[in-house]
């Protein structure tokens, strides 16, 4: 979801990792030499959704990789097959949190479609409670597609991106130990 940290949390991870970082609205940015808000305003949605999808499907075979997707990539059924070849992690918040991290609205082209007045035309109080309205709404719309992730993370206001890193290495841990793959399982019973 857009305000979760995906892109800073997801860099800092691969670091720790060793593991190599890649955020999927940088490539589609690069490759169209556009931003996604110009990308929406000059092509629309279903636009964007495609090519997201076309560079999920050239992510497909790498390894010890990072990830960071737009949070809308969970609105196609494809995209799902490519994020089941790695471990998916759903970065949790509030509404309420989200807005507050999203607040001057700026590059968010969904937080302005639908409606006659952009979030950046508003002022504070207003501002951030049109914002808090909008996530619900998609936090609604898609919550049931996030929690198909293999792990979730609660964030917190006061939670540093050391502390995210950290939460998410402690879930996939637990996440792994839980789900040992086929082989490990074979090697397992062979001793």
């Amino acid at each position: 979801m857009m305000g979760s940290g995906k892109s800073t949390v997801g860099a800092s991870l691969a670091s720790a990792l060793g593991y190599t970082f890649i955020d999927t609205d940088v490539i589609v940015e690069q490759t169209l030499q556009r931003s996604i808000s110009e990308i929406f305003a000059e092509e629309g949605e279903a636009y964007f959704r495609e090519v997201e999808s076309l560079v999920m499907d050239s992510l497909q075979s790498h390894l010890r990789k990072v990830i960071a997707t737009g949070g809308g990539v969970v609105l196609r059924q494809r995209n799902w097959g490519v994020l089941q070849t790695g471990l998916v992690v759903y970065l949790r918040a509030t509404p309420e949190l989200l807005a507050q991290r999203v607040e001057d609205g700026t590059g968010r082209p969904l937080l302005s479609q639908g409606t006659s007045t952009s979030v950046t035309d508003m002022d504070g109080v207003a501002r951030r409670e049109a914002l808090r309205e909008r996530l619900e709404r998609l936090v609604i719309e898609r919550e049931h597609l996030y929690h198909q992730a293999d792990v979730t993370v609660e964030l917190q206001a006061d939670a540093s991106i050391a502390q995210v890193v950290d939460m998410i290495a402690d879930a996939l841990v637990q996440f792994i130990d839980e789900h040992p793959s086929a082989s490990s399982r074979y090697r397992a019973q062979q001793c």
